[in-house]
């Protein structure tokens, strides 16, 4: 008999999101592969829940724009597609 079961992580530092969003986004996605990892599961895919202030405002836009494009890179790297999402500004 086989037992299967699900592993979820929930990761991100919002100090490395605000101080380099790219490298803060890739982290995100990297910290979370890892502690999969060390469940003995293995990662199949990420959904996001990204929590920003007001777009309107180019230093959060710049923000919200690049941890998006270090989420994507790190998800390229790791072959990990984006199932689902939600966006909060």
């Amino acid at each position: 008999m086989k037992f299967f079961g699900c592993a979820h992580v929930l990761d991100g530092n919002g100090r490395y999101c605000y101080l380099d969003p790219f490298v803060g986004g890739a982290m995100a996605v990297a910290e979370a592969a890892r502690n999969i990892l060390c469940t003995g599961a293995a990662p199949l895919a990420i959904t996001d829940c990204l929590n920003f202030g007001n777009p309107e405002r180019p230093d959060v836009y710049y923000q919200l724009e690049r941890c998006i494009e270090g989420m994507a890179e790190a998800c390229r790297v790791l072959g990990l597609p984006v199932i689902s999402g939600n966006v909060s500004l």
